[in-house]
């Protein structure tokens, strides 16, 4: 059977170690050099990632407003597909969107009209050897009045 201590005499041990706590809490001061510079270092990492990959990102959201704006143009909806692909282009254009061409838009007929779609990758260099690649997919419904 394990010894057990006396309830007076347990609590007395917590009491040190808790006195033991406190005197080393107080000796602990702030961060060191080291991790001030980690922590400097993981800013800059995602500062430098997010300048290079955040561009790319807005441009996917322009492409998806351009197919949302063709969407709802029931004029260019009616003129079939190289209305629509023409249209996608100038809009495309308008919106300076360097990453996209018409050629990654895909245009299928289904039952209730067509399928407008794009999918499209992007790769960016970071630094040395490492590269991001990012891949975009969007599509919509264009339904003919």
């Amino acid at each position: 059977v394990p010894h057990r201590l006396e309830p007076a005499r347990q609590g007395y041990r917590v009491k040190q170690r808790e006195v033991a706590m406190a005197g080393s809490m107080r000796r602990q001061r702030g961060i060191t050099a080291w991790g001030v510079m980690f922590v400097v270092a993981i800013v800059v990492f995602v500062a430098i990632v997010g300048t290079k990959l955040a561009p790319h990102y807005f441009e996917y959201l322009t492409v998806k407003s351009v197919m949302e704006a063709v969407r709802k143009d029931a004029e260019v909806i009616s003129g079939g597909r190289v209305s629509v692909l023409r249209s996608v282009e100038s809009r495309l254009y308008i919106n300076e969107v360097d990453d996209v061409s018409s050629k990654e838009f895909t245009f299928k007929r289904e039952d209730d009209g067509f399928l407008l779609g794009v999918e499209y990758e992007v790769r960016e260099h970071l630094f040395a050897n490492i590269d991001a690649v990012l891949t975009f997919a969007h599509q919509v419904t264009l339904v003919p009045e």
